[in-house]
């Protein structure tokens, strides 16, 4: 009986393990509206945590995808602003999601 618990604790302790390893992370943009409206810039933040936007970089605004790296935070606020100034957010996007 000891032996079933530990070997259950075991396969527990060790499926954690795995849902807490680094994920790839890609953030990808719409494409451009059928009238070829594209964000001009884009923030993102770990979910919940607006105060603290992180620019993307022009050239992977062109590239429509941006690589964040690995790392256990999958859900991520998104802010495209918008050659006109309209800004659109887009809360709990996950980039971990293929």
């Amino acid at each position: 009986m000891f032996e079933s618990v530990v070997l259950a604790a075991l396969a527990l302790s060790a499926a954690s393990a795995v849902d807490a390893a680094p994920k790839q992370r890609i953030l990808v943009l719409p494409r451009p509206t059928a009238s070829g409206i594209s964000p001009q810039r884009v923030w993102y933040a770990p979910a919940g945590t607006n105060a603290s936007w992180t620019e993307m970089p022009a050239e992977a605004i062109t590239a429509r995808r941006y690589d964040l790296g690995p790392g256990a935070t999958c859900l991520y606020d998104v802010k495209l602003q918008y050659a006109d100034g309209y800004m659109q957010v887009f809360d709990n996007v996950n980039v971990c999601a293929s």
